[in-house]
């Protein structure tokens, strides 16, 4: 705050009553103004005109038509009829339908070049087509030739400068969507396609700038980058309840390979708001997981700890620290650097429980599976061979059974604590690297990624070979 912005002008109005005066007294009054009239004089006198950006005057002689036009990629969409269409304000020169356009990167580095297709201003609730914008003015660009990305300035010669802006972090965690391919694919969704899947992933990366989409080289998968596991979690359920269908690999890392060969993988500034009577115990499982204390402050009968953490070994203490604390823990990560690759992360979990049969599952076997471990699902859900449905809390192996079978209900069912039916985010930082999570519109479930029992036993022999 500055002190030009502390001498403001002070109006006095009622929107509901119409009218606008300068002064207390005169709103008082019986003569008081009818109109807003005084508003608009105000904004007019006192709010500066838009500065255009400086442009070298060679540059501005060498483009006569355009001037040095500069325009940065502060929002985009795809409208029906327009195609790729970026809003923002102009800050330099000025554009008409039809110029060519060049995407600049925050670097300067020319990325593509395109053409003006439409220029349009929003007037109330309709699009408007404009035949020229001029620096100051924010309307929407639609281009052809290529698709602008967020941060990206679009000018109309190659030597006027990028706008400078903060570049968005890059993504950290990344997660693999392809097609059902569970024995009840389409039983609740109905967009089942890779085609159908893939249009409104890169529909999303239009609109979202801290989503990225890669297309497998096979085309048999879509690798989602994103921030975490809660902004992917958000994307895949807004897709469920827009009926799509989906299996999704276990979350990993993002990595970036450095200048010297060295792979680097992204560190996160981490804090941690919780009870006094729960901070000893998030601290040491963060120490477990290889987390740096760098600050650790006492407000009340609340503490907050900061910790830098690899994103690797931070996937899944989210829902660890939610629950730990009993819903109370305030939990805020951000990007800090890249670092070289460390050790992979411990990965902490017993076996799981897996269905060998399809059918509906029955209360008389769920309890009888109940004395294993928790159960992950309730009476009455499809299941299918390969399918988990709950862990195994004696041991660390995995278990095929039986919780399908007919009975001819004289048999009595066990009583077994309610089924713990994980969210979207818990069940991907649970599942291992020889899991998936299915997602439709009407259930969240975990399986095996090869369901045949035999084929699975036969792929875990090849990998020990292999090693």
């Amino acid at each position: 705050t500055s002190d030009e912005q502390l001498e403001y002008p002070t109006l006095y109005a009622s929107g509901k009553q119409g009218f606008c005066a300068r002064t207390l007294q005169e709103a008082q009054s019986p003569d008081r103004p009818t109109t807003m009239l005084a508003l608009f004089e105000t904004i007019r006198d006192s709010v500066p005109c838009p500065r255009p950006a400086e442009v070298d005057p060679a540059t501005v002689a060498a483009d006569e038509r355009c001037k040095g036009f500069s325009m940065l990629v502060s929002q985009m969409d795809r409208l029906p009829g327009f195609g790729p269409t970026v809003t923002g304000k102009v800050f330099s020169g000025q554009i008409q339908k039809g110029e060519k356009i060049i995407a600049k990167g925050l670097d300067g580095e020319i990325v593509a070049v395109g053409k003006v297709k439409e220029i349009t201003i929003v007037q109330g609730v309709t699009r408007e087509p404009m035949k020229q914008a001029r620096a100051g003015d924010i309307v929407a660009v639609s281009v052809t030739g290529f698709i602008p990305k967020w941060t990206q300035t679009l000018v109309s010669h190659k030597d006027v400068p990028p706008v400078p802006c903060m570049p968005i972090d890059p993504p950290s965690i990344s997660v693999r969507a392809s097609v059902n391919d569970s024995p009840l694919v389409g039983k609740d969704g109905k967009n089942i396609t890779m085609l159908s899947i893939g249009d409104r992933l890169m529909k999303e990366a239009m609109t979202n700038p801290a989503i990225d989409i890669q297309e497998s080289p096979q085309r048999d998968y879509f690798e989602i980058r994103g921030r975490g596991e809660m902004q992917i979690g958000i994307l895949i359920e807004e897709m469920r309840r827009e009926g799509f269908e989906m299996t999704l690999s276990p979350p990993s890392v993002v990595k970036t390979l450095g200048e010297d060969g060295v792979w680097m993988e992204p560190w996160e500034d981490v804090m941690v708001e919780v009870d006094n009577e729960h901070s000893s115990m998030v601290i040491e499982r963060m120490s477990q997981r290889g987390a740096k204390v760098v600050d650790v402050r006492t407000d009340g009968d609340r503490q907050c700890m900061k910790f830098e953490v690899a994103t690797a070994s931070f996937m899944g203490m989210r829902g660890w620290i939610r629950d730990a604390s009993g819903g109370t823990a305030v939990i805020v990560a951000e990007f800090k650097e890249l670092r070289e690759q460390g050790p992979p992360a411990k990965r902490e979990r017993n076996g799981v429980l897996i269905c060998n049969t399809a059918g509906i599952a029955t209360s008389v076997d769920l309890g009888k599976a109940g004395r294993l471990g928790p159960l992950f699902i309730i009476e009455g859900i499809d299941v299918y061979p390969g399918m988990i449905f709950g862990e195994n809390r004696q041991n660390e192996l995995d278990i095929d059974t039986n919780i399908s079978k007919p009975h001819d209900g004289y048999k009595k069912a066990e009583s077994h604590p309610p089924a713990q039916e994980k969210t979207l985010e818990q069940a991907l930082a649970y599942i291992l690297d020889d899991e998936k999570v299915e997602v439709t519109p009407k259930r969240i479930v975990m399986r095996k990624a090869i369901l045949d029992p035999r084929e699975r036993a036969n792929a875990a022999k090849a990998a020990l070979k292999g090693r």
